[in-house]
Parts: C-alpha cells; sequence; structure tokens
C-alpha cells in the first residue's frame, strides 16, 4: 500500500471536502444554518462524510495489488459489545454535553440516545431474526445495532423529540441492514460485522 498515496488523498479529501461541508453547517454564516438546518451532535457533517470517504477510498484505490485476505472471525466478539456498550455509554456523555448547560436540550440528547439505541437493538434484532436466526442472537449483531443507533441519534439529538429519534433509528436500521443484505450481499454470516 502507497502511504503517501494515502496521506495525500486523506489531505485532499479533507481540504476539498470535509471543510466546505462543515463550513456551510456549523459556520454562523454558513448556507445550510441560515436556512434553519442543525447539526446537533456532528453526525450530518461527520457520519455523513466518513461513510463518503469510505466509498470514494474503496472506488479510486485500486485493490488488485492488495494482498487476498480471507474474512476473519471476530477474534472476541463478547468484548467487542463490551466496547460497544462503552461508547454507546460515552456517546450519550458526549451528545448530552453539546448544549454546554444542563438544560433541556442536554435532557433530550440523553433521552434521544438511549431511545435511538434501544429501537434500533430491537429493529435490528427483528430484521436479523427474519433473515436468519443465528445471525440475530450474536453479540456481533447487537454491537451492529448499538452503532446503527449512534449513528441515527447524533445529528438532531438535541432538537428533536423521541418520536423523531425513534423513527431516525428504525429508518437507518432498516435501511442499513436490508442494504447490507440485498445489495451488498454481506450480513449473512453470524460473524459479519456491517
Amino acid at each position: 500500500m502507497n502511504v503517501f498515496g494515502l496521506i495525500f488523498f486523506l489531505l485532499a479529501w479533507h481540504i476539498v471536502v470535509y471543510c466546505p461541508v462543515a463550513h456551510v453547517l456549523w459556520n454562523p454564516h454558513g448556507f445550510m444554518l441560515l436556512r434553519d438546518v442543525q447539526d446537533f451532535a456532528g453526525g450530518a457533517v461527520v457520519h455523513m462524510l466518513v461513510s463518503a470517504t469510505v466509498l470514494a477510498m474503496h472506488l479510486f484505490l485500486t485493490h488488485k495489488d492488495a494482498p487476498n485476505y480471507s474474512v476473519k472471525i471476530p477474534n472476541n466478539s463478547q468484548s467487542a459489545l463490551y466496547f460497544a456498550l462503552l461508547i454507546w455509554f460515552l456517546s450519550v456523555a458526549m451528545y448530552a454535553g453539546k448544549s454546554h448547560d444542563a438544560s433541556p436540550v442536554a435532557a433530550q440528547a440523553l433521552v434521544n440516545t438511549f431511545v435511538a439505541v434501544q429501537i434500533s437493538v430491537l429493529v435490528g434484532y427483528l430484521v436479523d431474526l427474519c433473515y436468519n436466526r443465528e445471525v440475530a442472537d450474536t453479540p456481533v449483531s447487537m454491537v451492529n445495532s448499538i452503532m446503527l443507533g449512534l449513528v441515527s441519534a447524533a445529528p438532531g439529538c438535541g432538537y428533536s423529540t423521541v418520536g423523531g429519534a425513534m423513527v431516525s433509528a428504525v429508518v437507518t436500521s432498516i435501511f442499513t441492514k436490508l442494504f447490507a443484505r440485498l445489495l451488498l450481499r454481506d450480513g449473512g454470516d453470524p460473524h459479519d460485522p456491517l
């Protein structure tokens, strides 16, 4: 792998893509912020651009010269679940802390983060149960659902209602799980992370 090419790609991507998107959403004079689009915990910028970056790297970096490693089963899925729960706990504090005070907005962010993850776990379990009972009962499936819940909660956790957080978690979980299964043919094995 060409390390200098990767560093150049990431630097160029940061300057050309990340900075303009962050400017239009977070700058007080930004295009989206002036039109009442608010990104509470950074999800609109960070999560959308991470997925766009991964897709761009997948499309533009060559994989012909890369070693052909087979997919490995996670070494310790119980530890992965433990760390996913730790990330959930830390995300609750981070999302609630974005309000910079003990206010109703911080309380709403806290409640919405808990609700989004719980609904995502429930919906993820039901989707996995429809396809494969083995997948639904694994810690890897739970880790996937926890992460999807956190991603769905981040953009509007301080400003949306509890019902909005639930709808966001349901849509994110169903769309991602079905996209992975039907289009990418991924997630069918009990140990496949999304």
